[in-house]
């Protein structure tokens, strides 16, 4: 069973930005519900993003790390929540990437809109790093392996855009 929003987003933190609070107000403008999962922090950050929880707290679930466990362990242990409670949709994201307003419905869209949308695990945005000045659209996996550059790019990016 869902709930009625049936898209939540997950953010995996390690020592976030400072501006942290208007990075969820925009989040909030896009999702319901938030998970964050803070990778072990300092605890100084870690204090941040406890002020966050009051004001939030029906819409932010945050799990700390003691240390760091990597991207991989927090993701896996968020995706656990998210089927815990229920989601149908998730979207994924670190600490400085932010979806372009209305990206989740356009997804949502081209997700529904595919012949085969029910065996079809990922849908991915357009990814853009404003600093780098690079745009692209997806990975190919009948490319070569992919260099370093072109992941860390990935990695680094800002924010989204259909």
């Amino acid at each position: 069973m869902y709930t009625t929003n049936p898209i939540i987003v997950l953010i995996i933190t390690y020592n976030p930005i400072q501006n942290l609070s208007n990075y969820l107000d925009m989040l909030h403008k896009q999702f319901d519900q938030i998970i964050l999962i803070d990778n072990g922090s300092e605890p100084e950050t870690r204090k941040i993003i406890e002020k966050q929880i009051p004001r939030r707290e029906n819409t932010l679930k945050t799990i700390f790390k003691d240390c760091n466990l990597r991207i991989a362990m927090a993701l896996n242990q968020g995706f656990d929540l998210v089927i815990t409670l229920g989601y149908e949709y998730l979207i994924a994201l670190d600490q400085d990437s932010l979806p372009m307003p209305g990206m989740i419905e356009k997804m949502l869209n081209i997700y529904t809109a595919y012949p085969k949308y029910d065996k079809t695990a990922i849908v991915a945005p357009v990814v853009e790093d404003a600093k780098a000045g690079f745009v692209t659209q997806y990975l190919r996996s009948k490319h070569p392996p992919f260099s370093n550059e072109r992941i860390a790019l990935i990695r680094r990016s800002k924010m989204f855009q259909l």
